[in-house]
């Protein structure tokens, strides 16, 4: 089975039209793969969603932060394949942090998806995030970016 791990940078585009939203539409088509989120997209998905109402000029309004909130928390629990967070992981998150000086929430999701992959998954990491996609590259991850034209 294929695996797609959504960070918070991709998954907001599937609630807020912005550059790559078509791309991560289309992820959720192929019925084939497990859509994956960490539970830290519970924090920043809405933390995304709001930030946007404050941007200047704001792409979406407070009460559209609300309804985007209302719908992904209905699918975070109905759409998407939790992946929680253990003690184990925090090994792999500070070699991370060491290596590539990450933002701790970035080498969380990466140490995530790194040990499932050791586990034998068949994973890509879907991210706009530029330094996780960098440093998904430098670990050998296999890595989309929705806002790439290709």
């Amino acid at each position: 089975m294929k695996y797609y791990f959504f960070d918070s940078s991709a998954i907001v585009k599937l609630y807020v039209p912005e550059v790559g939203s078509d791309k991560v539409k289309e992820f959720f088509k192929d019925v084939s793969t497990m859509n994956l989120l960490s539970i830290l997209s519970w924090a920043e998905v809405p933390s995304a969603f709001f930030r946007k109402t404050r941007e200047i000029p704001s792409t979406i309004t407070f009460k559209e932060a609300e309804n985007c909130l209302i719908k992904f928390l209905s699918d975070f629990y109905n759409k998407f394949y939790r992946i929680d967070l253990y003690d184990w992981h925090f090994t792999e998150v500070i070699r991370l942090i060491k290596n590539y000086s990450l933002k701790s929430a970035d080498a969380i999701i990466l140490s995530q998806a790194i040990s499932l992959i050791k586990q034998g998954a068949d994973l890509t990491i879907i991210t706009s995030d530029k330094n996780i996609f960098e440093i998904a590259l430098q670990e050998e991850i296999r890595i989309i970016n929705p806002e790439d034209e290709k």
